[in-house]
């Protein structure tokens, strides 16, 4: 899957700084459960590809995955030994940026063994406290 835009308004950002704000949710809109983030993050295109990956293999066929975030901004790096000045580096990787109370993935499935394992394995691969959610019918 294609993890990172094919267009963007500009170039190249601003280096991008955390920020303390609380985002305001709409509801589950299609799976059952919900992974919110309880703290704001950066999530790279890598690690969302390897959580789709993971996520993927482990429901195979028990279950569906919806994420809820697109990583947007792209972050630059200059080369390795290159001299200061002569402009800003290339595109290095894509990130989003996860505020505070944002729901970043929507799972689906009916095994509930399952969901407990995966639930635990989640907890560790992300890089910020997660907290899950059910859906409210």
């Amino acid at each position: 899957m294609k993890y990172f835009p094919s267009s963007t308004v500009y170039k190249k950002y601003f280096k991008i700084r955390k920020y303390k704000a609380i985002y305001v949710n709409k509801p589950l809109q299609f799976g059952t459960l919900g992974v919110k983030a309880l703290e704001s993050a950066f999530l790279s295109n890598f690690l969302i590809e390897k959580l789709h990956l993971f996520l993927k293999r482990k429901f195979k066929k028990r279950g569906k995955v919806w994420f809820r975030v697109v990583p947007h901004v792209g972050v630059t790096k200059k080369p390795l030994e290159v001299r200061m000045g002569k402009g800003k580096g290339p595109h290095n990787s894509w990130v989003y940026h996860v505020k505070k109370a944002q729901i970043i993935m929507e799972l689906h499935t009916l095994d509930f063994f399952l969901l407990k394992r995966i639930k635990k394995a989640l907890q560790m691969k992300l890089p910020l406290k997660i907290k899950f959610i059910k859906n409210r019918v």
